[in-house]
C-alpha cells in the first residue's frame, strides 16, 4: 500500500466555499416553490373559470325575476320583496365582477419578477382572507341579512303566524342566518386549510428568511480584528485626551505582559 500517495490525495481534498451549499439549497427550494405555485395557480384559474358561468347565470336569473316583478307583476309585490331581489342581484353582480378582475390579475402574474415582490404577491394571493376581505364580507352579509330578514319575517308573519309572534320570528331568523354564515365560513376555512394553507405557510417562511437575509446584508460584515482588539487585554483602547474640567489627566499605561 502506497501511504505517501494516499496522503497526497488527502491533502488535495478541499472544503466547499462557505455559504455555497446554502445558496444552492435556497435556489433549489425557490425553484421548487415556483413550480408548485404555477401548478396551484393553474388549479385556481381552472376553478374560477368553472365558477364564472354559474355566477353569470345566477345574475341573469335574478335580473330576469327582478324585471318581471317590477314591470310585469302578476300581483302586487311588497316593497321588502322587491328590495330583496335587488340586493341579491347586486351581490351576485359584484361577485361576478370581482371574479373577472381576479382572473385578469392572475393572467398577468410574472414569475420572473424580483424575489421579494414575487413572494409578497404570492403570499397575499394564497392567504385565507385579508383585512379588507373581512370588511367586504361582513358588510355584504349584514346587508343581505337585513334585507332578507325584512322580507322573510314579513312573509312568515303574514302567511303562517300572527302579528303577536313577530318578535319570535325575528329572533329565529337571526339565529338561523348567523348559524348559516358560521357554517359557510367554517367550510370555506377548512377547504382553504386542506388545499392552500401549507403553500401559504411556506411562502410566509421563505419571505421571512428573505427579509432576514436582506437585513443581515445591509448591516455589513464585522471586522474581527477590531472586535478582538477591543476585548483583548493585551490591546487596550487608546487613551483619549481628557478635558481638565471633567476628567483627570491621561496616565501612561503599563506595557503588555509578555
Amino acid at each position: 500500500m502506497n501511504l505517501d500517495g494516499i496522503k497526497d490525495k488527502v491533502r488535495q481534498v478541499k472544503a466547499p466555499p462557505v455559504g455555497r451549499a446554502d445558496q444552492e439549497n435556497g435556489s433549489r427550494s425557490l425553484a421548487d416553490l415556483i413550480v408548485r405555485l404555477r401548478a396551484a395557480d393553474d388549479r385556481m384559474r381552472g376553478g374560477m373559470r368553472k365558477a364564472l358561468p354559474l355566477y353569470a347565470i345566477a345574475v341573469l336569473c335574478w335580473l330576469l325575476v327582478l324585471v318581471v316583478m317590477t314591470w310585469f307583476p302578476p300581483r302586487p309585490r311588497p316593497a321588502s320583496e322587491v328590495l330583496f331581489w335587488i340586493v341579491l342581484t347586486a351581490i351576485y353582480f359584484l361577485l361576478t365582477t370581482a371574479l373577472l378582475r381576479r382572473l385578469r390579475r392572475m393572467a398577468k402574474i410574472d414569475y420572473t419578477s424580483p424575489t421579494r415582490q414575487f413572494l409578497a404577491a404570492a403570499e397575499q394571493r394564497y392567504a385565507f382572507m385579508r383585512p379588507e376581505d373581512y370588511w367586504v364580507a361582513g358588510v355584504g352579509c349584514l346587508l343581505l341579512g337585513v334585507v332578507a330578514g325584512t322580507f322573510v319575517v314579513n312573509l312568515m308573519t303574514r302567511r303562517y303566524f300572527g302579528p303577536e309572534h313577530h318578535t319570535l320570528i325575528m329572533v329565529l331568523y337571526a339565529v338561523s342566518y348567523l348559524g348559516l354564515c358560521a357554517i359557510g365560513f367554517t367550510f370555506t376555512y377548512r377547504n382553504w386549510k386542506q388545499s392552500q394553507r401549507a403553500l401559504w405557510f411556506e411562502l410566509r417562511q421563505m419571505l421571512a428568511e428573505f427579509d432576514q437575509e436582506e437585513a443581515a446584508a445591509t448591516q455589513g460584515p464585522v471586522n474581527p480584528v477590531a472586535a478582538e482588539g477591543q476585548d483583548h487585554p493585551d490591546h487596550p483602547p487608546p487613551c483619549k485626551a481628557a478635558r481638565p474640567e471633567t476628567q483627570p489627566p491621561c496616565q501612561d499605561r503599563p506595557p503588555p505582559s509578555q
